[in-house]
């Protein structure tokens, strides 16, 4: 009577760690297809078409930078030839002096300054295209607060270019929303209280 019993406890205990390890396995491969699920996700939600970018930009109006990664790049594509120099003009003693003191954009060392305060650079879209107005400052040499602006010039951009700026666009439309958001609460509120006073007039 006890081989069955010995043969019945091994079919059970084989039938256990059968289930567990089906059961274990199932887990994991519903966490990688959770993962890869999310993983796409986040990429077509991060990963925004350039029109799509263009689109936003045009919503937000503009957005800005002081950041000297931001001019590094821009210089490489003026040197380049991939960014077209609109307009430029000194601001300083060279103004009117172009012979002596040519303004080139193509050089690092006329762009050399302070980042953050000294560097304001403009991204709007115009007829279709993508524009950057600079501002450059001359900065204090202890501090390198800003002083005496330097030059000026507007570029057009790459369509390329608006990838650089992805996340001050997407940083922008969430501003933009917050506000659009307030501005829709002001409004229910003022409706409400609207309604609510002519329900007691009544």
């Amino acid at each position: 009577m006890g081989e069955p019993w010995i043969v019945s406890e091994r079919m059970v205990w084989f039938e256990s760690a059968l289930l567990y390890y089906i059961f274990y396995f199932h887990n994991i491969a519903l966490v990688f297809l959770y993962w890869g699920f999310y993983l796409l996700t986040f990429k077509l939600l991060t990963q925004m078409t350039i029109k799509k970018l263009f689109n936003i930009l045009q919503l937000v109006t503009y957005v800005e930078s002081n950041k000297w990664n931001d001019v590094t790049r821009i210089v490489s594509g003026i040197a380049g030839g991939e960014i077209t120099i609109k307009e430029k003009l000194w601001c300083n003693y060279k103004a009117n002096l172009y012979e002596l003191y040519p303004l080139d954009l193509s050089k690092i060392e006329t762009w050399s300054t302070f980042e953050g305060d000294c560097i304001h650079l403009r991204f709007y879209m115009k007829q279709n295209a993508l524009v950057c107005y600079v501002h450059i400052y001359e900065g204090d040499s202890f501090s390198g607060h800003m002083r005496n602006i330097r030059f000026t010039a507007t570029l057009i951009l790459p369509n390329s270019f608006i990838k650089v700026i992805e996340p001050k666009i997407v940083r922008a439309l969430n501003y933009f929303a917050e506000e659009e958001y307030h501005r829709y609460l002001d409004k229910q509120k003022k409706d409400w209280i609207t309604n609510f006073k002519s329900q007691l007039i009544k």
